[in-house]
């Protein structure tokens, strides 16, 4: 079994691209509140929500075309592999706000 760094399927490559996307955004979040050295709270900005707002459906896409791309089309990149680990971090960010709308404290 030989592994790639870079995907070799459609789904693989879409995937890739999608968490290089999903970096940018948080990469665009973080240095612009960088900028603003904490003085505002990121959700009364609206710049900041711009940056951020894109991020979340981004991992999640990543993360379900990761792992399709993993399972049916057998992709062993490294790259899908991080996309998947990166992207689960959108989905589990839902999974969390939805729980904390549901049950709040």
């Amino acid at each position: 079994m030989q592994v790639y760094f870079k995907p070799k399927t459609k789904l693989g490559k879409l995937s890739a691209w999608l968490i290089v996307a999903f970096a940018v955004c948080i990469g665009a979040f973080q240095a612009y509140y960088a900028s603003l050295r904490g003085l505002v709270p990121w959700y009364s900005n609206l710049l900041m929500a711009l940056a951020l707002s894109p991020a979340q459906p981004l991992g999640i896409a990543a993360f379900i075309t990761g792992v399709i791309s993993i399972l049916r089309r057998n992709e062993r990149s490294i790259a899908v592999r991080l996309a998947v680990v990166f992207g689960s971090f959108g989905l589990f960010g839902l999974i969390a706000f939805i729980i904390l709308v549901t049950f709040p404290h």
